[in-house]
């Protein structure tokens, strides 16, 4: 939004449901991280702002005048990217749930200013910004490919950068694989359907090429969770708005059984810690 998704945003589980009209695509989005706000700033932000890290050598930002990102969430990004700007340096930030815009708002960011806009959308003048920054938010999109088009519409030539992240590879992310798990064993759908096709690198690559970027860099990015702690890495899962309504709903020894099996897999079976991949994908006008 993620994004993410995302904006700045991570998406734990790939949904099934589909859209009519844009409205109705932007509407189940701003419900899905209206939902998902709170547990998002508690549990996945310091996941986000390793992502954020890993993309700051490539974004130049002491050279950047201008700054877009797309899919803002609560306005981690910006803070991150703030301490490595130059002291002029303006940020935009566009995202489209009120709540995570809130968060941002309380982050009293200096030289940003925050908007609520459809990622897809933007009302700038073209070759406005000199960097293009969203994570984990154009897989959620309708159209990717128009997304990617006003991506290249609205950075500045001859230096201008565009940098995203969308989910990495499945096999490679436990945190991914155990909510989808969890959301198949107890048939819980979510409200957005992630375009899981953009993890692939050569798509995305192909995408922004055929928009006008010159060169594109790709590269894969994982976070570790901190602890091996499962009682601490359950609640990330039982947390969850869609995972949590059916712990209310009576059903919290179940659910809770079944994310402590998964975990202890992942930990105590396959001695790895539960991880979150994304892809990072650098394009260059």
């Amino acid at each position: 939004m993620l994004a993410s998704r995302y904006a700045s945003r991570l998406i734990p589980s790939f949904p099934r449901a589909k859209f009519s009209t844009n409205l109705q695509k932007y509407e189940n989005i701003e419900k899905y991280w209206n939902a998902n706000a709170e547990w998002y700033e508690k549990h996945q932000t310091q996941c986000s702002s390793d992502i954020y890290r890993s993309m700051i050598p490539f974004l130049h930002l002491d050279k950047a005048k201008n700054v877009l990102e797309v899919g803002a969430s609560n306005g981690i990004g910006a803070e991150i990217m703030l301490q490595h700007a130059a002291p002029d340096t303006k940020f935009t930030l566009v995202e489209v749930s009120q709540k995570l815009i809130d968060l941002a708002k309380a982050k009293n960011l200096p030289r940003s200013e925050i908007l609520k806009i459809n990622s897809d959308e933007l009302p700038f003048p073209g070759e406005k910004f000199d960097r293009y920054v969203s994570l984990a938010t154009i897989e959620e999109l309708e159209n990717p490919h128009r997304v990617v088009r006003e991506a290249y519409r609205l950075v500045a030539p001859n230096g201008g950068i565009l940098g995203i992240s969308v989910l990495g590879r499945r096999s490679s992310s436990t945190y991914t694989m155990i909510f989808e798990r969890i959301r198949h064993k107890f048939g819980i759908e979510n409200q957005i359907r992630l375009r899981r096709e953009l993890s692939n690198p050569g798509t995305l690559k192909g995408m922004l090429k055929t928009a006008g970027f010159k060169r594109v860099i790709t590269f894969y990015e994982q976070y570790h969770f901190p602890t091996t702690d499962v009682n601490k890495l359950k609640n990330i899962f039982l947390e969850e708005p869609g995972i949590n309504a059916l712990v209310k709903a009576g059903k919290k020894a179940e659910v809770e059984q079944a994310v402590i099996e998964e975990l202890n897999s992942v930990i105590q079976v396959e001695e790895t810690a539960l991880n979150y991949e994304a892809l990072l994908v650098m394009a260059y006008k």
